[in-house]
């Protein structure tokens, strides 16, 4: 159903913060300022800390949608169904409907025995709706390891 089966889990979770990570609420504090604007990037060298001080907002009151991405995302239809996974573990009360626009999905961006796309603006547009209907206010989508 809907490729469960190609939606890695361990992906769409912050990282554990280990028991000695040194909290750093100034830099917490930062980085919820990003609630009020609609991007925030946060970049750094590789090494800086960028992914623990984000997972340190994840317990925060607001919705967090986290997708850690790597080589495999390259392909539209992974990327895609990845993301829509994240924001259904963030707002637990979306449908399946962003999903099952997704279904006849192929990966490479076709649609099986057509040479069409996969349809980005419907599923984009379904998952649109989804969130304004069912997000109680604001929510965060941090999308790690984006280079």
């Amino acid at each position: 159903m809907y490729r469960e089966d190609l939606v890695v889990r361990t992906k769409l979770m912050p990282p554990r913060l280990h028991k000695h990570t040194l909290h750093r609420p100034r830099v917490t504090g930062r980085l919820l300022e990003a609630l009020d604007y609609r991007v925030t990037v946060v970049r750094a060298g590789a090494g800086y800390g960028k992914s623990t001080a984000l997972a340190a907002i994840a317990d925060g009151e607001d919705p967090l949608a986290w997708y850690h991405l790597d080589d495999q995302d390259v392909d539209s239809l992974i990327f895609l169904l990845h993301l829509l996974n994240s924001f259904r573990m963030a707002v637990p009360d979306m449908s399946e409907r962003a999903l099952a626009a997704l279904d006849g999905g192929q990966g490479a961006g076709a649609l099986p025995g057509h040479g069409s796309p996969l349809p980005w603006k419907t599923v984009v547009g379904i998952l649109v709706n989804e969130l304004i209907e069912c997000a109680t206010g604001p929510m965060l989508l941090i999308i790690d390891d984006v280079h």
